[in-house]
């Protein structure tokens, strides 16, 4: 996977993050099998806007983080929520950068999922239909066995239709490696 280096300041992460969401294509029809993964999207990109709104990329680890927020982070919920002004601003924004940041990577790895799963499903212009991805044992079907689903598909689709699917491909093959815990997002 490849790296770069982090940027510089909130306000250039901001400025990405905001060039991306603007980048997202709602989907033309209602009913259309991507609603879902539009969604998603579109949720992870507003909820990390939020977050560096917040400044959770220029936050340093805290040894007081407990003591300093999360004791008291429900009363200054309950304040958010009664419309009263903070008590303690920054410990609720220090929370609430990690919530949004927590909400857009659960969101990012979300849409990932349904848009393998997506993709997999859809039926074929050649009139063949996808082996059926099915729940076993009331059990919803593993990642692996979606992205399985979802690479079958593409070598069948590739076969059929004369343009590459070179993003998609690669998209494939990264969620199918093994990857470094220090590699991170490069928006």
């Amino acid at each position: 996977m490849t790296t770069s280096v982090p940027p510089s300041s909130s306000v250039d992460l901001k400025t990405r993050l905001n060039t991306l969401l603007a980048q997202i294509q709602v989907p033309v029809l209602h009913d259309s099998a991507w609603i879902g993964p539009f969604e998603q999207l579109v949720g992870a990109a507003f909820s990390l806007v939020e977050s560096e709104k917040m400044g959770f990329s220029q936050r340093e680890y805290s040894p007081v983080y407990h003591p300093a927020v999360q004791c008291k982070i429900v009363l200054l919920l309950a304040e958010l929520e009664a419309g009263m002004e903070s008590t303690q601003r920054d410990a609720l924004d220090n929370w609430l950068s990690r919530y949004y940041f927590n909400s857009g990577i659960q969101r990012v790895n979300f849409a990932a999922e349904r848009l393998i799963a997506t993709f997999a499903a859809l039926p074929c212009k050649c009139g063949t239909r996808p082996p059926e991805i099915a729940i076993k044992n009331h059990r919803a079907p593993k990642f692996q066995e979606r992205l399985n689903g979802a690479q079958a598909r593409l070598a069948h689709v590739e076969t059929e239709y004369t343009a590459p699917l070179i993003q998609l491909k690669t998209v494939l093959g990264q969620l199918g490696a093994r990857y470094d815990r220090n590699d991170y997002l490069i928006l």
